[in-house]
């Protein structure tokens, strides 16, 4: 667990923006791919995404 509030608070901010740039590429696939390579793009973001999170709470460094 991170005691140091200000970095928590910044691997939050990180985590916040890295789930935000994926969900942009996301959308950018979306508007330029067909819809087969769109739902297997997003399958892989969503389970990048859930394992980061996972990985980090289970360490007890994100609240």
């Amino acid at each position: 667990m991170i005691k140091n509030k200000i970095a928590e608070s910044e691997i939050s901010a990180l985590m916040l923006e890295i789930n935000a740039k994926l969900n942009e590429s996301v959308r950018g696939v979306q508007e330029t791919c067909d819809d087969d390579d769109f739902r297997a793009y997003r399958r892989a973001v969503g389970e990048i995404m859930g394992e980061i999170l996972f990985e980090i709470a289970k360490r007890g460094e994100l609240r």
